[in-house]
C-alpha cells in the first residue's frame, strides 16, 4: 500500500486515487498474464484448395498436432500438450494462413515457423 499522503495541486488528497490505478494496474497485468500467447502468419501458393488442405493435414500431423485433429471446409486444427495450431486455405486469395496458440510465445513462435516451412514457404 502507499505510504504517505499525496495532494492535488488544488490541495486536495490523491491517495485513494494511487490506490485505485495500482489496483487497476495490477489486475490488468494479471490478465495479460493469464492470456495466451498466438503467432499467426500466411504465405501465398499456387495449390489447388483439395491440395492445400491434404498438404495442411500432414504437416499438422507431422509436427505431432494429433490431438482433436480436425479438417473442416477450409481449415485443418489439431492439438499437441497445451498448443492448438490451424493452417487455414483461402484458395480465393491464394495464401494459407497458419494460427498457433498456448502458454508460451516462444514455443508458439516455434511451431509456426516449422509448420511454414514445412508446407514450403522460402
Amino acid at each position: 500500500m502507499l505510504i504517505g499522503k499525496f495532494l492535488t495541486p488544488t490541495g486536495g488528497l490523491i491517495v485513494k486515487s494511487l490506490s485505485i490505478a495500482l489496483a487497476a494496474a495490477v489486475v490488468s497485468t494479471a490478465a495479460l498474464a493469464a492470456a495466451p500467447a498466438m503467432t499467426i502468419g500466411s504465405l501465398t501458393m499456387t495449390l489447388s484448395h483439395e491440395d492445400c488442405m491434404a498438404k495442411a493435414a500432414r504437416i499438422i500431423r507431422r509436427n505431432g498436432l494429433t490431438t482433436n485433429f480436425e479438417s473442416l471446409a477450409k481449415t485443418v486444427y489439431g492439438e499437441r500438450g497445451d498448443y492448438t495450431a490451424a493452417i487455414r486455405c483461402e484458395n480465393e486469395h491464394t495464401i494459407a494462413i497458419f494460427v498457433v496458440g498456448g502458454p508460451q510465445s516462444k514455443t508458439t513462435t516455434e511451431y509456426h515457423d516449422k509448420l511454414k516451412a514445412d508446407f514450403g514457404a522460402p
